[in-house]
């Protein structure tokens, strides 16, 4: 990322948290604080809902100190929502503010969803059928959305 960004994490199922308490930014030892953070996060918060935690980027995000930068999202997920329709209205409804890209991970995520929820947000969208392909994909998401800054 670069020098001076700033970023969260948010895990979803039925339910969603944000890992940090407020936006971190991107230096060396909050990095190794988020890195720890995550090689413990196991999928264990029930299913697949993503509305509410986008909602909660959309429209809670009182963290953000100048309010004309656009927030990039990545949205990795391996399931599939009953309600992709409502989730893809959504993003395009934010996309003017808030690009996304969207990661589609295992070989039983909707690949639909992945698709049009890229192409909703303005951003890219990538499936990682093989967990051993993830990391090059996320390095590959994140490139793409600093593109505009290089």
């Amino acid at each position: 990322l670069p020098e001076k960004s700033k970023y969260n994490i948010i895990g979803f199922g039925s339910s969603y948290r944000y890992y940090h308490s407020h936006l971190q930014e991107y230096n060396e030892e909050n990095l190794a604080n988020s890195l720890k953070l995550i090689s413990g996060i196991s999928a264990d918060l029930g299913g697949t809902e993503i509305d509410y935690p986008l909602s909660s980027v959309y429209y809670n995000n009182d963290d953000k100190s100048d309010k004309n930068i656009p927030t990039y999202i990545i949205l990795l997920t391996d399931g599939c929502v009953s309600n992709k329709e409502s989730v893809i209205n959504l993003i395009k409804a934010n996309s003017d503010k808030h690009i996304l890209s969207s990661i589609g991970i295992g070989s039983s995520v909707d690949s639909d969803l992945i698709i049009r929820c890229g192409k909703a947000g303005k951003g890219g969208y990538w499936l990682a059928y093989d967990v051993s392909n993830l990391k090059n994909v996320v390095i590959n998401s994140l490139n793409d959305c600093l593109k505009p800054y290089m």
